[in-house]
């Protein structure tokens, strides 16, 4: 399927798949020749067919759209900050006892002013870039949504943009989550319920958050 999506769109062909667990999908080159498509397993279960063909034509239509992020300047910027940032903030652990995370810091102070220090100036200094480029990022983005509604049609492509503002559900779902004993766990599954059968009044809080 994406070998014919890309062949319609005229755009390089995908070189593998990657599934993680993360409630999204991206497209994703490395050194200008590997493409690796990513889809978020309870993304994934949360759609129907038509909506899956518009989000993987979604996410090859970056492809030909040249969105400022991904390219090797920008992308490589973005890249480094992200890692100084993981360098300088401590890592997010779980505590299973209460099934909430917590920061995990086993720096002397000075180590930690000097982390928050230059942590908040990478902060900054990202954020400032991302503004940015998030002109022509999100032109890059209404132009995949035009190419994705031009195969699956209108109505595929914007019920699976109104699932991914739901995110926030699955993640709910995800941080709320506790294991039962039960021989099977159904976590990516359960993360998609929340989203396709959600509470009636938390999608329109969400839809509205989106449209501001």
């Amino acid at each position: 399927m994406l070998d014919n999506i890309a062949n319609h769109l005229k755009s390089p062909l995908i070189n593998g798949v990657h599934v993680d667990s993360n409630f999204n999908a991206y497209m994703a080159e490395f050194k200008g020749k590997d493409r690796v498509l990513g889809i978020g397993a309870p993304l994934w279960l949360a759609l129907d067919p038509p909506e899956r063909l518009a989000l993987l034509a979604h996410e090859v239509a970056h492809l030909i759209n040249n969105g400022p992020a991904r390219g090797k300047i920008a992308s490589n910027a973005l890249e480094t900050l992200a890692r100084w940032h993981d360098l300088f903030h401590p890592p997010t652990l779980i505590n299973h006892e209460n099934n909430t995370r917590f920061y995990y810091e086993n720096r002397e102070l000075i180590g930690q002013l000097f982390s928050y220090l230059f942590g908040g100036v990478i902060s900054t200094i990202t954020l400032g870039f991302e503004k940015l480029i998030f002109a022509e990022s999100q032109r890059s983005e209404y132009l995949s949504d035009i190419v994705s509604s031009s195969i699956s049609g209108a109505a595929a492509e914007k019920s699976s943009l109104k699932k991914i503002i739901l995110s926030p559900l699955a993640e709910y779902a995800l941080k709320h989550a506790h294991y039962d004993g039960s021989k099977d766990i159904n976590l990516f599954e359960n993360m998609a319920r929340a989203v396709r059968s959600p509470d009636t009044h938390k999608p329109a809080e969400l839809y509205t958050e989106a449209d501001k």
